[in-house]
């Protein structure tokens, strides 16, 4: 009986392990736009808006508009990797192709 349980136990275990590491990862626009104006702040960023983007299993790419503290703006396409390791690149105040209303 106990050997029944510990497997159904197993089962119930793996299952759900399976269908919560199956589940696309979403990056939230507000959230990551917050941790890169406190990156970038002393560089005299005061505001970002990033859209919403699903991680896959290569990371993701994601645009976001930035905003200096002396008025200035910037859309940049920033790629993150599977690691977390963040790289942008500035297309200056032109929309980017791949950039939705964030």
């Amino acid at each position: 009986m106990r050997t029944a349980a510990a497997v159904g136990f197993i089962a119930v275990v793996t299952a759900g392990a399976l269908y919560f590491g199956t589940r696309p990862t979403r990056l939230r626009g507000h959230v990551i736009a917050a941790d890169l104006v406190a990156s970038f702040g002393d560089k005299g960023i005061v505001k970002m808006e990033c859209q919403d983007s699903i991680i896959g299993t290569e990371g993701t790419r994601f645009v976001c508009r930035v905003h200096g503290a002396d008025g200035s703006s910037a859309t940049v396409l920033y790629t993150m990797d599977r690691t977390g390791h963040i790289k942008g690149r500035p297309f200056g105040d032109a929309e980017h192709p791949e950039a939705a209303a964030p």
